[in-house]
């Protein structure tokens, strides 16, 4: 069978030190790692529009950031996700919460706001996973030294996607608006497994470059935009379900 190489991303989103980041407060910043020019130049078209997938341009869809990132897609849906460990963490009041369903709650904006455009099915069997998601147990409140999410993918020179591996911070004493923040959280790293590599500019965005931990926004019109961009006019029309594509070699990058 054919094969297609394959290389790695990584965005993360880690927490800024002195701004009451541990109990219900502070700030996050997200930092990405760049992907090579020659990379970029073998996925991206030669406008540099950003625009992975056929059929429209940056334009078609506004407003947009499209133009401040890259745009990859997955070929085909519903996606599998898979949770490699617990998500259930004890709450500062003592009461247990399970994270698995607030983080699904993330992925389920994205889904919603493309009417459904984006489908997944949650899967228990991890050789069938798209997207694997790791909770992370802090031993405190995160600080500057601590991520409160990652998200590494692999992706096909086409632009495609192979795979999705998303890491969330947990940690105990989490606040009722921790919790909150924590789907924001989720679907800011949804938002990049699902194709969006880079960050917004704009604070009223979900994949805006910093934001609170104790404070929840929905996905902008931007957001939502700029996701509709990476899939063009395949929410409109249907994305196909059919079997998986070729063999790939994934090869870190």
């Amino acid at each position: 069978m054919q094969s297609k190489k394959a290389f790695f991303i990584l965005p993360a989103l880690v927490c800024i030190a002195g701004t009451g980041c541990g109990g219900g407060g502070g700030v996050s910043s997200i930092a990405s790692r760049p992907v090579s020019t020659d990379v970029a130049s073998a996925i991206l078209p030669p406008n540099g529009s950003g625009v992975s997938a056929p059929g429209c341009t940056s334009e078609s869809y506004l407003p947009n950031y499209s133009k401040s990132i890259m745009l990859y897609r997955w070929n085909k849906f519903p996606l599998h996700v898979y949770f490699a460990n617990s998500g259930v963490v004890i709450k500062n009041d003592g009461s247990r919460v399970d994270l698995a369903p607030v983080a699904l709650e993330g992925l389920n904006e994205w889904v919603n706001s493309t009417g459904g455009g984006i489908a997944y099915e949650v899967t228990a069997d991890p050789a069938l996973a798209n997207m694997t998601v790791h909770f992370k147990p802090l031993s405190a409140s995160p600080t500057e030294k601590d991520f409160l999410g990652v998200e590494q993918s692999s992706i096909f020179v086409d632009g495609t996607m192979k795979s999705a591996d998303i890491q969330l911070s947990v940690w105990s004493g989490m606040s009722a608006e921790n919790v909150d923040a924590f789907q924001e959280t989720s679907a800011h790293e949804f938002g990049h497994g699902l194709g969006l590599n880079g960050h917004s500019e704009d604070s009223r965005d979900v994949m805006f470059t910093v934001h609170l931990i104790n404070t929840m926004k929905p996905l902008s019109d931007r957001d939502v935009n700029s996701m509709k961009t990476a899939y063009c006019n395949s929410f409109g029309r249907g994305v196909s379900k059919s079997a998986s594509g070729p063999v790939t070699i994934v090869t870190n990058y």
